[in-house]
């Protein structure tokens, strides 16, 4: 963290004046307030909620009340006081971590700067804590469908999964990895057959289409068709993956993902939703699709990520070239057979 020489942003026109009148505790209520209002995400409200709570905390301890008396350097110590704290066996926040409080603390800010909360935004003054880009990891091929195999072997009960279940693993997999939708996608998610794609309710409600390939159709298409009847709740849940007691929830999908992941015997790294999802951005890439369609697909507003996805996708292309490449596929007889023919020619 550090302070950066440059123009303050031009404040909006304010609705009222109640700097002096409003408290730390009650902006944080109007705040978030306005993310239910706005029909924001539960994930997002949660972890407003977590951040805001934090810096309320911190405000507390230093007997800090009104908006007011926060200044630019209370601000600076609150995210230093996050970087240098152990809250994990693993010790400290990581500097992602820290980042994404800190960009929690400055949308409060705006918010409360626009509403007439505040006369002067303190964090419009420091910049955000660096983080290194993300290692971002993919599947290969055949890990994939040593995940859908594991769909169907017995679990650690030893008792052997029902074909309704399996079916519902194996679509779960196809369309994650087919279509790169979020975890929390697949709650909202409509089936169009005739089209033979689905309908997403993003971030923010924001619908976009997404066509399933010819396997993933398939997949999916026989579970609705066949399998899902075959779940208790399926006739009082519009929800598309089930359990025995209803619709299939977040944590639900998360506990399935760590049994396959024993079931597949991946040991050597995790093995969750999200991984598919960079898994289908790498490979649309590679596979010829454009970067602009990618983050229409995916539902990003801006080409940040797509542009980590760029990199890696032509990481894995130089790789596959220098596995297959057609130069190492020739058997030369002798490296002196081959200098000497060099010789030869140059004569």
């Amino acid at each position: 963290m550090r302070y950066t020489q440059r123009t303050q942003p031009q404040k909006p026109p304010r609705a009222r004046s109640s700097a002096k009148k409003m408290t730390i505790q009650d902006a944080i209520d109007a705040y978030l307030l306005h993310h239910q209002a706005t029909n924001s995400q539960p994930k997002t409200l949660e972890w407003h909620t977590h951040c805001l709570g934090a810096f309320r905390a911190f405000c507390d301890e230093a007997s800090l009340s009104p908006m007011e008396d926060v200044t630019t350097e209370q601000a600076q110590r609150w995210v230093i006081s996050l970087q240098k704290a152990v809250v994990t066996s693993r010790g400290k926040r990581s500097a992602r971590t820290v980042n994404w409080y800190f960009r929690s603390l400055r949308a409060f800010y705006r918010w409360c700067l626009h509403r007439g909360f505040i006369e002067e935004d303190v964090t419009a003054w420091l910049e955000l804590p660096k983080v290194e880009k993300p290692l971002i990891r993919i599947l290969e091929a055949e890990e994939f469908e040593r995940l859908l195999v594991a769909c169907s072997v017995d679990d650690l009960s030893n008792r052997s999964t029902g074909a309704h279940h399996v079916a519902r693993n194996e679509a779960i997999l196809w369309l994650l990895y087919d279509t790169g939708i979020r975890l929390a996608e697949l709650k909202t998610t409509d089936f169009d057959r005739a089209r033979g794609t689905i309908i997403v309710y993003g971030k923010g409600r924001k619908e976009r289409k997404i066509a399933l390939g010819r396997n993933a159709l398939q997949v999916v298409g026989r579970y609705l068709t066949y399998w899902r009847q075959q779940f208790p709740s399926a006739n009082e849940v519009q929800q598309f993956f089930l359990t025995e007691q209803g619709g299939i929830t977040r944590e639900g999908i998360k506990m399935l993902f760590r049994r396959l992941r024993l079931r597949g015997g991946f040991t050597d790294r995790r093995v969750h939703p999200h991984l598919l999802r960079h898994t289908f951005a790498v490979r649309y890439l590679m596979s010829g699709g454009d970067v602009f369609s990618l983050q229409e697909l995916l539902g990003h507003e801006d080409m940040e990520t797509i542009r980590n996805y760029m990199h890696l996708a032509d990481a894995n292309v130089q790789a596959q070239k220098r596995k297959f490449s057609p130069g190492d596929q020739i058997q030369l007889t002798s490296r002196k057979a081959n200098r000497t023919g060099f010789r030869k020619a140059k004569e």
